[in-house]
């Protein structure tokens, strides 16, 4: 038998009595679909609830707006002296709030990143909990789909050190 096997083809072995993954017509195939597919149909259900809110508020809120972004005014209004009772304001206070928070943020941000990299290149060498970089490499799959390939752990390559 190949290192590679379908979960189709034997993932139990023969005379077991168990059902393999593939077995769609056991009762227990048919309760999982009844249960699947009204998960599904709550899912779908719950999603198209969630979205009628959103779309009447992009509605309302586009249908009475869209005339003030169209002029400069709003671009470049401030709201500072605007009070509840007073008519405008515009967008520049948020342009700008944006601005500064993006660049407060870099220039903490950035030299912690770029130090850390030289950091992990030039000195981080034999650092143990650093390990290997990867999407979890040795952690095997928890549910695996009918016809994917099935590697035993003893089969699987193992990611080696390149020693330096």
């Amino acid at each position: 038998m190949s290192a590679v096997t379908s979960l189709s083809e034997s993932a139990v072995p023969a005379g077991s009595g168990e059902s393999t993954l593939g077995d769609l017509s056991s009762p227990a195939s048919a309760s999982r679909r009844a249960k699947d597919r009204t998960a599904t149909i709550a899912m779908h259900s719950a999603f198209v609830l969630a979205l009628v809110p959103l779309v009447w508020i992009l509605w309302t809120v586009i249908s009475h707006g869209y005339r003030m972004l169209l002029t400069s005014q709003w671009w470049m209004n401030s709201q500072r002296g605007v009070t509840v009772r007073d008519f405008g304001g515009g967008a520049y206070h948020a342009i700008i709030g944006t601005l500064l928070q993006a660049g407060v943020t870099a220039v903490i941000s950035v030299p912690i990143g770029i130090l850390t990299a030289i950091y992990l290149v030039e000195y981080g060498r034999g650092v143990a909990a650093l390990g290997t970089p990867g999407l979890f490499p040795d952690v095997p799959p928890t549910s695996t789909p009918v016809d994917a390939p099935v590697i035993s752990p003893a089969e699987r390559p193992r990611a080696r050190r390149a020693s330096r």
